[in-house]
């Protein structure tokens, strides 16, 4: 990631981190000098964690939902200028998978993409 925003800089991901010596707070406005303003990305995602692993209090992911643990790459994709679109997170993809969760989760993915576009 640090080869393609050091590419970027100035050439179509970033100008700037936002901050300006000018104004008034030259710290604050960090992250807001990205140049895909006006653009939007969906973030989907497969875990071989089951759907438990996130919401029941105790186990791995403490309560936080998917993009709770994935908050670096939305924030790296905010800093940019793009704007998020709800995403879609598959669970447990290798244990537990059927024929009949596959096409459980293509249904379900075919529905979320026909509700987001």
């Amino acid at each position: 990631m640090d080869l393609v925003f050091t590419a970027g800089h100035d050439t179509g991901i970033y100008r700037n981190d936002g901050r300006s010596r000018s104004n008034d707070n030259p710290k604050l406005h960090y992250g807001t000098g990205g140049m895909l303003h006006g653009r939007k990305y969906m973030f989907t995602s497969s875990w071989n964690a089951p759907i438990e692993a996130f919401t029941v209090k105790g186990e791995f992911f403490e309560e936080q939902d998917e993009d709770q643990v994935l908050i670096g790459v939305h924030k790296m994709n905010q800093f940019t200028g793009l704007e998020r679109i709800e995403g879609f997170h598959f669970h447990e993809m290798e244990k537990g998978v059927t024929d009949e969760k596959i096409a459980e989760d293509k249904r379900e993915y075919l529905k979320h993409l026909n509700s987001v576009f």
